[in-house]
């Protein structure tokens, strides 16, 4: 499998995302997306299948190390950029079907690694933040509404960046996107910038986004409503810091940016080996709507049903006309002129006369839905890899997962460290220091590796540059 990575909304080198793109000629398990995923260990990894009917046109998911997503603006300007470059597919735009909707990127004029997004544009609506989020993130809320994302406003860009993300983001923020907010304010006069963010994930398991598309496109209506503008111009001041042009319209809003390569790679561990070693703890995911849409080669079977992967009713939706390339004739009839027929998005469905596509496998029967789990445990919590067994040992069920290791380690004598048993074939071994009698018995204890640990393993090789 070939692999890019791609920085973002980049203004220099190193800045901006970074974000995964990988091309593939069929869905794999989910368990095989979800653990390359968790290897590239980036905010977002792009999966791309290309439409056998149609050129330019490609399914598209988003995964973070920990769970699928059904929106990522930065990863799909990246996968964009990857179409468009890297693919040899001589087209002023691709379209990509997602989760959220066909989604266009187009080359733009600004610069040979500048392109155009275009996202769905999320209405606005009142958003009374949780009387306790200003407290516990130490600022003032001056503002807020909800669009796609819980966002908050605070008097100054100086406030947006020193402010210091913690747990409560998690715990306070609820809502369609529960554990997720936007922080923005206007940016300083002769910046540049008509205003700076920040975004917040750590429900998905990303604490900071360095830049995120989908935020920008919920602040774009609202920056350009109250400053009176049709375009502006935004800032989003995390460490690695990326910016973006933000055009909102009726119902999407265009975000240009550039999206600099920094590496082309290939994959060389075997899917299977990957859906074999992941454990199923790390395979967690939502249920994902993917409208179905002719052209794609049926998902490969899953360890449960997967609905959005069904081929089996295409659906009709209205074909995409943008400009063809200059100078280019093409007979694209009536249903969009100057564009060819296989960049009419969606292409025309298969005829009785057309070779009937392979059937479908018959879907396995689902499993038994496990008894909910406390409010406090069911999805407001972060998604992190070891929650299963956080949750096992507060309700009592079995972690899922194949095997839990466990030391039982007994306490020594006052004053004398003891020593781990020594099961650990690594040769590592722990040691505890245990206070003497007349120790402060409030002093916390101390836990540490002795001088003799030794750490041993086999490096492997997961992709060749």
């Amino acid at each position: 499998m070939r692999m890019w990575i791609v920085d973002a909304f980049a203004d220099d080198d190193c800045a901006g995302n970074p974000a995964a793109v990988v091309l593939l000629d069929h869905w794999p398990d989910i368990r095989v997306l979800q653990a390359i995923a968790a290897e590239n260990n980036l905010s977002e990894t792009a999966f791309l299948v290309p439409n056998v009917q149609s050129p330019g046109r490609f399914r598209l998911r988003w995964f973070t190390p920990v769970i699928e997503v059904e929106m990522c603006g930065h990863a799909t300007l990246a996968a964009g950029r990857v179409v468009l470059q890297e693919l040899g597919i001589a087209l002023p735009f691709c379209v990509f079907d997602t989760a959220s909707g066909p989604i266009v990127v187009a080359r733009a004029d600004d610069a040979p690694d500048s392109f155009t997004l275009d996202l769905p544009s999320r209405p606005r609506r009142p958003y009374a933040p949780h009387p306790e989020l200003g407290e516990s993130l130490d600022v003032r809320i001056v503002d807020s509404f909800q669009a796609r994302y819980a966002t908050i406003v605070l008097a100054t860009a100086e406030e947006v960046e020193t402010m210091v993300p913690n747990a409560s983001i998690d715990r306070l923020v609820h809502g369609p996107e529960a554990g997720m907010l936007t922080v923005t304010a206007p940016a300083d006069e002769g910046s540049g910038f008509d205003f700076v963010c920040r975004f917040f994930a750590p429900s998905v398991g990303v604490l900071e986004d360095p830049v995120t598309g989908s935020a920008l496109a919920d602040l774009a209506p609202y920056w350009c409503a109250r400053l009176d503008r049709e375009r502006v111009r935004g800032l989003q001041v995390s460490p690695r810091g990326g910016t973006s042009w933000c055009e909102p319209s009726a119902a999407t809003v265009a975000l240009t940016g550039q999206a600099v390569l920094f590496s082309r790679a290939e994959i060389v561990v075997p899917l299977d080996q990957l859906l074999a070693r992941r454990r199923p703890a790390l395979a967690r995911r939502r249920l994902l709507e993917l409208p179905p849409v002719a052209g794609y080669e049926p998902a490969a079977a899953h360890a449960e049903p997967h609905d959005h992967d069904r081929q089996d009713e295409p659906q009709v939706l209205p074909a995409i006309a943008l400009p063809a390339p200059a100078g280019a004739a093409f007979d694209g009839g009536e249903a969009a002129v100057g564009v060819p027929d296989a960049l009419v998005w969606p292409p025309p469905l298969a005829t009785e006369h057309d070779s009937a596509p392979a059937p479908m496998p018959p879907e396995p029967a689902p499993e038994p839905s496990p008894e909910p789990l406390p409010e406090q445990l069911n999805g407001t919590g972060p998604h992190q890899a070891d929650e299963a067994i956080r949750v096992s040992e507060l309700t009592g069920a079995p972690a899922p997962v194949e095997e839990i290791e466990r030391v039982d380690v007994s306490m020594p004598a006052p004053g004398t460290p003891e020593r781990a048993p020594d099961s650990d074939p690594s040769g590592a071994t722990a040691e505890v220091a245990n206070p003497a009698p007349d120790a402060d018995p409030e002093a916390p204890r101390t836990f540490g590796m002795s001088a003799s640990t030794r750490l041993s393993g086999e490096p492997k090789g997961y992709f060749h540059d």
